[in-house]
């Protein structure tokens, strides 16, 4: 039973565990030995535990969790269902593996709550065949992760809604499709980006196509198929930060925004040895024709200056605080990150620093 001190004293949550049976059914109609692994006895049936319950403080009521579970194939232990405090519930469906080992996996195939049922497809459905001697090698549709001739489409259907708030009762069906690898645009196998084409019953109204890492894409390109208007926006990294992001309308420059990055000071070697790499200290926003439109500095760590305020002195370094180490960390640990200063620039109206 975890418990906090909070302002008002000690807190409290209860959680309730449980047991229940599993039966896995991966290869429940694979005749021959798959990667080394027998048919008989690949899969496994036992109890496992789950969380049941999480009694909030008071009488706030509980969060419960329901389960697939059963002494029969065909059982994973996945969760089914959560009942909210409040009442309300979500539910959730699976599509399970076809039994020849194709995929140790199982995929959602819905997601239910009090605003309907989100079904999601995935396609081509993934299929493995054992080769080689005694069938210890994969060979798979649509290849693993990461294979240059790989690719995924994954469609989300969400609940009908009304057309118009003020006619409820028409309603219309909304779908997103996403698709991965070779036929995502890309060619880069799962990690090289996506393409996600909205559709309103059943029209594609947008496209986005996403190239590079999900985390750290190279371009973002959004198109409307009404207009065929199209906007993109590329992006260029410093050490995985973003440093300069250049968007453009219909294939025509619009906007461009860089950032500099904190290095080396005279005083305090930032990233050479405290590696400190993503802390900005100039920024601008330039029009399409290179104008600069805005500009924002900022600097860092300031100890003890006092000539650009008034006499207000920055940063004092503190001895003795409670709990930190000063023979190990002490004053000369300097590169703390802390922003002295900001001073933002319109170009219609400079203005004084901002102190901080």
């Amino acid at each position: 039973m975890p418990s906090w001190n909070g302002a008002g004293g000690t807190v409290s949550y209860t959680s309730i565990w449980g047991v229940i049976p599993t039966c896995t059914a991966f290869f429940a109609k694979e005749t021959q030995p798959l990667a080394g692994l027998a048919s008989t006895g690949a899969d496994i049936c036992q109890s496992i535990w789950v969380l049941q319950s999480v009694q909030l403080p008071g009488n706030q009521g509980a969060y419960t969790f329901s389960y697939d579970q059963g002494n029969t194939p065909g059982h994973y232990g996945e969760l089914t269902g959560i009942t909210l405090p409040t009442g309300g519930t979500v539910g959730y469906s699976y599509t399970p593996p076809d039994g020849t080992g194709a995929s140790l996996r199982l995929d959602v195939q819905s997601v239910t709550d009090q605003g309907g049922t989100t079904n999601l497809s995935v396609s081509p459905t993934p299929h493995c065949q054992g080769f080689g001697s005694g069938n210890f090698g994969y060979a798979c549709n649509p290849p693993y992760y990461g294979s240059t001739n790989s690719s995924l489409a994954v469609t989300v259907t969400r609940p009908p809604h009304p057309t118009d708030p003020s006619n409820l009762t028409s309603t219309v069906s909304d779908q997103s499709v996403y698709t991965w690898g070779a036929n995502g645009g890309s060619g880069t196998g799962f990690g090289g980006g996506y393409t996600k084409q909205d559709y309103l019953a059943g029209t594609l109204t947008k496209t986005t196509t996403v190239t590079g890492p999900t985390a750290t894409p190279s371009s973002v390109q959004v198109s409307w198929a009404q207009t065929g208007a199209t906007d993109t926006k590329n992006y260029t990294y410093t050490n995985s930060s973003l440093s300069e992001e250049d968007e453009y309308l219909n294939g025509t420059l619009y906007r461009k925004v860089t950032v500099q990055f904190q290095q080396d000071t005279p005083l305090i070697p930032y990233q050479s040895i405290y590696h400190m790499s993503n802390y900005p200290t100039l920024l601008q926003v330039f029009d399409g024709n290179n104008n600069l439109l805005a500009k924002q500095t900022r600097t860092y760590d300031e100890y003890g200056s006092n000539s650009f305020c008034q006499g207000l002195p920055q940063l004092t370094n503190i001895s003795g605080a409670s709990g930190h180490d000063d023979t190990g960390h002490g004053a000369s640990f300097s590169a703390r990150g802390n922003p002295t200063r900001l001073l933002t620039t319109p170009q219609r109206a400079p203005q004084s620093p901002l102190i901080i």
